[in-house]
Formats: C-alpha cells, sequence, structure tokens
C-alpha cells in the first residue's frame, strides 16, 4: 500500500488483501564452506506471505560469504522484486 493523495491512484489498490507485486513463496539459503567444499544450507522456506517486510531470526550464528534468497511466487504479478535486504552480525 502506498500513501497518496491521487484519487485514482489510490483506487486502483486492492485494499483488505495482498498486493499483487508482494512476495508470496520464496527460500533463503547461504552458502556454508569454502572452495571446493562450499554448500549451500536452506535457512528459510516460506509460503504463503503477505507482508511486505519479513524478518527471519537465526537461532544460532553462521559464518557464510554468501546469501540467495530464490523467489518461486508472488501474489499476483508475472514478476519479482526484492528492494532491500539487510544481513546483520551479532
Amino acid at each position: 500500500m502506498t500513501l497518496t493523495q491521487s484519487e485514482a491512484y489510490a483506487a486502483a489498490m486492492q485494499w483488505g488483501r495482498p498486493q499483487p507485486e508482494t512476495v508470496r513463496d520464496y527460500t533463503v539459503r547461504a552458502e556454508i564452506g569454502s572452495g571446493a567444499n562450499a554448500a549451500l544450507q536452506e535457512l528459510f522456506r516460506i509460503s504463503g506471505n503477505y507482508l511486505r517486510r519479513r524478518v527471519h531470526r537465526l537461532a544460532a550464528a553462521i559464518d557464510t560469504a554468501a546469501v540467495r534468497i530464490t523467489v518461486t511466487s508472488t501474489n499476483g504479478i508475472n514478476r519479482a522484486r526484492i528492494v532491500e535486504v539487510r544481513i546483520y552480525g551479532q
């Protein structure tokens, strides 16, 4: 949802249900290890999401060089956009 003073823009929004551009199903994987021993480990598998902002917390810290997010479905449109990803240490 977007704050707007334009009645036409506000009328085009879908009130009371997930917005079509919102990512619905996705996985988050981290690269564990290095070199030939590096492997992607699945950290989260999410389905049925309707929130525009998600926070995922690990039970324990991991040492990783890369994180991969794979979107498999949205709530309506045929393309996915992730605007921002933040990763914090302890």
